[in-house]
């Protein structure tokens, strides 16, 4: 018979091994458990929008309660932090619109319009303070989003130049022609600061549109086709929008003759800009500094300037615009010193010569037909 020493001990071994089953057993889920707790929590940003938003909400509510400077100071400054919190998106590369991102801007979107309702009768420039913000957050929220999405595709710069600046545009454009589609729901004292709103539309819209002419408007899978590329057709977009927003009446307090020489500045910087594109595209010459030094960038630029100096010399004189036939003819007098600088180097002495009397001849046909207007012209016509 075996001793009763060796069973009890083997009972004992026996049910230790099984506890010890059971709690590696139990330990499994345990740990599974945490690690998909660890991967459904949301990150930072998301919970980040959504503490601004139970701000701006619980600001409001208070202000609806017991309206005061505070309050109301509060939930505006909360919405208006939404433009921050856009730019820590995108700093984090999270997306806006997915996840608990979408969450959280669903939870700014009814915040917004409550906080927004709260403040019809706050007193000074907070009502201002607030759908501004809110205006600007949405704009620059999608805009984030659009240029994220064609990250995803990977499309050309041209693409994502230009669908980055699509909101933005489009939010100018509501500002400027249907304005009532924005105001809501401070609809009644929208007016009193819509000013500021289209203000703050150009300055961003304008830079963006300085910078975008330094790119070279890649708008690859499709083929590169002058002034028809994503990019150059959103710079057109920002070109009517600053040509509808010099004329408003909410617009920049300038004089009647300056406007015309704004917009003719953009648009020549435009011009210019588009014929280095396309003879980057084109004619196969590099994207760099060294494009201004080449032959086939000079002859187009020569080309193109001297059309648009013809056309503004003739349209002016038509039109007895003084400012617009001067614009022509500083233009004009552009390419003559591009002519002496630049392409007689290039050409030659022949060819310098023969270039030097054809504009001579151009400019002398052009005065004959185009006389300057006289200087008490109206100066404020149209061009």
């Amino acid at each position: 018979p075996r001793p009763r020493w060796r069973t009890r001990t083997a009972t004992a071994a026996t049910r230790t091994a099984a506890a010890g089953t059971r709690t590696a057993t139990t330990s499994i889920p345990t740990a599974g458990a945490g690690i998909r707790t660890r991967r459904r929590r949301p990150s930072a940003m998301p919970c980040r929008g959504a503490a601004c938003w139970r701000w701006a909400s619980r600001a409001a509510l208070g202000h609806r309660r017991a309206p005061a400077g505070a309050t109301a100071w509060t939930a505006a400054l909360a919405l208006a932090g939404g433009i921050a919190l856009v730019f820590m998106f995108a700093d984090a590369r999270t997306r806006p619109f997915a996840g608990w991102g979408l969450a959280a801007w669903t939870a700014y979107a009814a915040a917004g319009l409550f906080a927004l309702r709260s403040l019809r009768d706050a007193a000074g420039p907070v009502a201002g303070v607030a759908q501004i913000g809110w205006l600007w957050t949405w704009t620059l929220a999608f805009a984030l989003a659009l240029r994220q999405f064609v990250g995803d595709l990977q499309l050309g710069a041209g693409w994502r130049d230009a669908l980055t600046l699509l909101p933005l545009l489009l939010a100018w454009t509501l500002a400027l022609a249907r304005p009532a589609w924005l105001a809501p729901p401070l609809a009644a004292r929208f007016p009193a600061y819509r000013g500021v709103l289209l203000g703050s539309q150009a300055v961003l819209v304008l830079a963006a549109f300085a910078g975008l002419l330094s790119g070279d408007g890649a708008s690859t899978p499709i083929p590169f086709v002058p002034l028809l590329n994503p990019l150059e057709l959103a710079q057109l977009g920002a070109l009517a929008c600053l040509a509808r927003w010099l004329v408003d009446r909410d617009g920049p307090a300038l004089p009647a003759a300056w406007r015309p020489a704004l917009l003719a500045i953009a648009g020549f910087a435009f011009v210019t800009a588009a014929t280095l594109r396309a003879t980057h595209h084109l004619g196969g010459v590099e994207w760099s500094a060294q494009l201004w030094s080449s032959n086939l960038a000079q002859t187009s630029l020569t080309v193109v300037w001297s059309a648009l100096g013809v056309l503004g010399w003739v349209r002016g004189s038509q039109r007895g615009h003084r400012m617009l036939w001067l614009a022509g003819a500083v233009l004009m007098g552009v390419v003559l010193a591009e002519l002496l600088l630049i392409d007689r180097t290039h050409l030659g002495n022949l060819f310098g010569i023969a270039s030097f009397i054809a504009y001579g001849l151009l400019c002398t046909v052009i005065g004959y037909f185009a006389p300057a207007p006289p200087r008490d012209a109206t100066a404020g016509a149209t061009p």
